[in-house]
């Protein structure tokens, strides 16, 4: 699979939608529309990865529906419910400045004040901000806002280190 190996998790099927092989869909991703150009996309099924093709993407209402290349019914349809759907990094097309992929960020080391806090073990987006969930040397977990240029002073990829400024007293 790919240079990589790195699987990302794009978002998991939901429910079939209608008779014509619709799915909903929670996406993970800025703009669920782009999805279509993300290919090959993947889903994990009964254990085993098999590659689809997301013929489209649309909203309805306040979700989101994808239609699956010779997905044509609502039985097939049914057989994709609850897989997760997933991309190799390198399918993914290189960010702009000061933007940065999740799974690149996991696993990097967490700076506060120049103190080693621990690592990024993973990210999830609250009430409009990403936070960051830094597994501590001390063993707990850590929350801390990734807001660029504020509470993260500054993101090395090539070192995979996070710099921040963040009372300790908040973690």
């Amino acid at each position: 699979m790919g240079n990589s190996e790195r699987r990302i998790i794009l978002g998991k099927l939901g429910a079939p939608v209608g008779l014509k092989g619709w799915l909903r869909v929670q996406l993970d991703m800025d703009n669920p529309h782009d999805l279509v150009d993300y290919q090959p996309c993947y889903i994990d099924k009964q254990g085993q990865a098999h590659q689809i093709t997301v013929e489209q993407v649309k909203q309805q209402n306040t979700k989101w529906l994808v239609k699956l290349a010779t997905v044509d019914d609502r039985t097939t349809a049914e057989a994709y419910r609850l897989c997760p759907l997933w991309v190799e990094r390198d399918t993914l097309p290189e960010c702009d400045d000061d933007q940065y992929y999740w799974a690149d960020l996991e696993g990097a080391v967490v700076r506060n004040h120049g103190k080693e806090l621990g690592t990024i073990d993973h990210l999830y987006h609250n009430a409009g901000t990403d936070i960051m969930v830094v597994k501590m040397a001390n063993g707990k977990q850590g929350y801390i806002p990734f807001l660029l240029n504020d509470v993260v002073l500054n993101v090395d990829l090539a070192q995979k280190v996070v710099e921040t400024d963040w009372p300790e007293d908040a973690l």
